[in-house]
């Protein structure tokens, strides 16, 4: 089985097992959470995948970065509830913001636009008393990966180097260094759908010999040696 077969196989075995319940608290909330991230990286590396193959390896930067972004907000929402619930109500006041701020520059919006706004901000009052605040915690993406203990040589090395891809300003590749395979990007793009799984899986487990934890011990280890320790050897 292909490397990213296996990390695949194992987000949607960890997956499918995921029942979501009807209940309104932080716990809840936190399985959601976690489950929407777990979903996201799960279709976001297999779209990596089929650029990789299509050697679109440009793109497939682009991609790593928002994987690397879910594991971030997965190893922070899987601390506690709150966190996971603060996560959620600090993206839905940027979400908010950015609506009505559209809103002021484009006042002929059709209604719709305001009762998003309003549909919004109702369930931000729901989350912040889940919290027992008023303000909004603020979770830029260097927080989350400084809290999720990876900051080093996750968001100053990888996620500063795969933004270059993202954002259109002068510092991607020049053309004749562009669209080469990144053997980072390829770990990331396998590491994130287990990740972000096994964050999942997590919080319901009581096992203290874990099978879904040591699977994914294993794959990490298999993943790492595949991609960035071949690499290494490769580049002397």
């Amino acid at each position: 089985m292909k490397l990213a077969d296996k990390s695949l196989a194992f987000a949607r075995c960890v997956g499918e097992r995921w029942q979501d319940q009807p209940a309104m608290d932080l716990p809840s909330f936190q399985r959601r959470y976690l489950y929407v991230q777990s979903f996201g990286a799960a279709h976001t590396a297999r779209s990596y995948w089929i650029l990789h193959r299509a050697k679109q390896h440009n793109d497939c930067n682009v991609l790593a970065r928002n994987l690397l972004e879910r594991i971030f907000n997965s190893r922070v929402a899987a601390k506690s509830p709150k966190h996971a619930v603060e996560l959620i109500a600090y993206e839905l006041s940027k979400r908010i913001s950015g609506l009505r701020r559209l809103l002021r520059e484009h006042q002929r919006l059709p209604k719709k636009a305001t009762e998003t706004i309003e549909r919004h901000e109702s369930e931000l009052k729901v989350f912040l008393s889940l919290l027992g605040t008023q303000s909004v915690p603020q979770w830029d993406y260097y927080r989350r990966a400084s809290v999720a203990g990876i900051s080093s040589w996750a968001y100053r090395g990888l996620y500063s180097g795969f933004s270059c891809y993202t954002h259109a300003d002068y510092g991607v590749s020049r053309p004749q260094d562009s669209n080469k395979p990144s053997s980072f990007a390829d770990f990331i793009a396998l590491l994130a759908p287990v990740e972000t799984a096994l964050f999942l899986h997590a919080p319901a487990c009581t096992d203290t010999s874990c099978e879904v934890g040591l699977r994914y011990k294993a794959l990490c280890d298999e993943f790492s040696n595949k991609t960035l320790e071949e690499r290494i050897s490769e580049d002397g």
